[in-house]
């Protein structure tokens, strides 16, 4: 498998997992989603970018280097708005609940901005193998994180 397609099937876990989130108003369950939500997408952003964004930083593409550039930035405010989440108490009160939503916003939006630029970029400037490979490091990566 190739970078860009584990990355999409991993976005659709993420959304899934937002989706599901978004729909219960039990805390309990909203708790344990989360808990397999936020391990997932910090494995999962830290992995990528090392194997996605630090390439295409590195490669002459100006443009999409910025988008690289960006998406380190998108997934700082994740990150900030993930461990806002994580202190609060009460995952069924309606703070909590919007907070999910807005989060499901901003990643949402990320995603469609990655799927579309970065992985374009991505195709142009690095071939099936080299793409290989890359995946091979995001898997690396991904068991080197401490969620």
């Amino acid at each position: 498998m190739e970078i860009l397609e584990k990355l999409h099937q991993e976005h659709e876990e993420v959304k899934g997992l937002l989706a599901k989130m978004c729909d219960t108003e039990d805390a309990r369950t909203r708790s344990e989603l989360f808990s397999e939500f936020k391990t997932a997408l910090v494995k999962h952003a830290r992995a990528e970018e090392k194997a996605l964004y630090d390439p295409i930083i590195k490669s002459e593409g100006k443009d999409a280097a910025m988008d690289a550039r960006e998406g380190y930035v998108e997934h700082e405010v994740a990150d900030k708005l993930v461990e806002k989440l994580s202190r609060a108490r009460n995952k069924g009160s309606e703070e909590w609940t919007a907070g999910i939503m807005v989060l499901k916003e901003i990643l949402e939006h990320h995603i469609e901005e990655e799927e579309d630029e970065m992985f374009s970029s991505a195709r142009e400037q690095f071939d099936d193998g080299e793409r290989e490979k890359m995946e091979e490091k995001f898997e690396k990566e991904k068991s080197k994180v401490k969620a």
